[in-house]
């Protein structure tokens, strides 16, 4: 027994030590693993890491990345191909860089995140729609090109025929030259003939107007003669021969006061004759009526409402530093309560003062004395009231020596004009009749300008 134990002992330290040695290899081993392990997970990590730079792991399931990994080669290398095609398309350059081909793609006027393809086919259509429209183009200028040749033609024919009416033409003024010629000296002849008559009715005219004058001087003198004879009657019938001017009267008084001195109110209406948009001159009295040196009154008043016996009136003048009261008299050459005055006018009116006087302003002047009450007389006898007369015209020249018929006509017009306005006023005064020049009568009737 004993002897079997020894020769046991020796192979279970074998084993014991093949054991040790063993498990020393695994060790190492297992610490070699583990090591390398460590720096495998780490490479993996890091081509993970490189892997997702090129394409994420939901990349990776697309089916556009699934076709790409199929067949030889790499994504990537694809992608480039694909890459430097596109390019090569789109910019002729395959290497060229993103952002170069992104402004030659903005340069030829591809909207941001406008298809490309899209941006062709329009610009295709619109080249399709240039194109027609070139032709259509093309077709007028042709069209223009044969209507400007036939127009060049008829131009052409327009002017040969021109040309050969100007020739005719020519040959027609020489034969009218020559008849005007003859003529000349007929009209020559003619107005030495008339010259002659011209002069002989001039001389005549000098001596009928000097013959008119004398009879004219007679007929005053004869005329002053009978109104002494008139005045001396009535002086020796107890009478008087003075006249009171009429143009002098007051025609009423102001009776009321606006406070706000704009209206007031007369002791006129419609039983004494008043109408609307009558004028009136207000003085302190009934003594200062057209005196002043221009006549005017402190104020001047329109009609603008009225009643039996009283009338409304704006006040539309007034002179500085006067202002109107109650009692104080108004007038109005034209009106009057109890009667009615006829006039005479005579003339041409400058209402407007435009420096030229008309016939149109005379009959302004009628109208406001027909409006107002007033009548008119065809001619100065001894009914009128009123002499109204206007601009007075200039004393004419002497004819002297012309013999142009027109300018003998218009100086013997204006030699008649001055004739009749200087009768008419040495008849007024030898008839005692008042005479009342624009101004005065504009002034005596409260005109003002609106």
């Amino acid at each position: 027994m004993a002897l079997r134990s020894r020769g046991g002992s020796p192979g279970l330290t074998a084993a014991v030590a093949v054991f040790g040695v063993l498990f020393f290899i695994c060790l190492v081993l297992a610490v070699v693993f583990f090591v390398q392990t460590g720096k495998y997970k780490q490479q993996v990590a890091t081509a993970e890491r490189d892997m997702r730079a090129f394409v994420s792991r939901t990349e990776m399931s697309q089916p556009q990345v699934t076709e790409l990994r199929g067949g030889g080669g790499s994504v990537v290398g694809k992608l480039l191909e694909q890459r430097q095609w596109a390019f090569r398309t789109i910019a002729g350059d395959g290497d060229a860089e993103p952002e170069a081909v992104r402004k030659q793609v903005a340069d030829a006027g591809v909207a941001e995140g406008k298809a490309l393809l899209t941006a062709v086919k329009e610009q295709q259509a619109q080249l399709g729609e240039a194109q027609k429209l070139l032709s259509q183009q093309q077709a007028m200028l042709q069209q223009a090109a044969a209507e400007l040749m036939a127009t060049q033609q008829r131009r052409q024919a327009q002017a040969d025929g021109f040309e050969a009416a100007v020739t005719q033409l020519q040959g027609n003024l020489d034969q009218q030259g020559a008849s005007f010629n003859a003529y000349q000296q007929t009209v020559g002849q003619e107005q030495r003939q008339l010259a002659t008559l011209l002069e002989d009715i001039r001389r005549r005219s000098e001596s009928t107007e000097l013959e008119l004058r004398q009879r004219n001087a007679q007929l005053e003198a004869e005329n002053a003669a009978l109104r002494r004879r008139i005045s001396e009657l009535t002086l020796s019938q107890g009478g008087e021969s003075t006249t009171v001017d009429p143009s002098l009267l007051a025609d009423g008084r102001i009776v009321t006061i606006d406070p706000r001195g704009r209206w007031v109110y007369i002791d006129r209406g419609r039983r004494q004759h008043i109408v609307l948009g009558m004028t009136f001159e207000v003085y302190d009295h009934a003594a200062a009526v057209g005196e002043g040196p221009d006549g005017r009154g402190k104020a001047t008043i329109q009609v603008v409402d009225i009643i039996d016996n009283s009338s409304q009136c704006l006040v539309v003048r007034t002179s500085p530093g006067k202002t109107i009261q109650e009692g104080d008299v108004i007038a109005n050459v034209v009106y009057s309560p109890d009667a009615t005055f006829n006039f005479y006018v005579y003339g041409k009116f400058d209402i407007d003062e435009r420096g030229v006087g008309s016939e149109a302003d005379r009959k302004r002047i009628e109208k406001m004395i027909t409006q107002w009450g007033g009548n008119l007389m065809q001619e100065l006898t001894y009914d009128v009231d009123f002499l109204v007369l206007g601009e007075a015209p200039p004393r004419p020249a002497p004819a002297g020596g012309t013999i142009d018929p027109v300018e003998i006509t218009r100086q013997m017009r204006l030699r008649a004009e001055y004739d009749r306005y200087q009768q008419l006023l040495d008849r007024a005064r030898e008839m005692s009749i008042p005479v009342l020049n624009e101004n005065r009568f504009l002034t005596l009737v409260g005109f003002y300008e609106r």
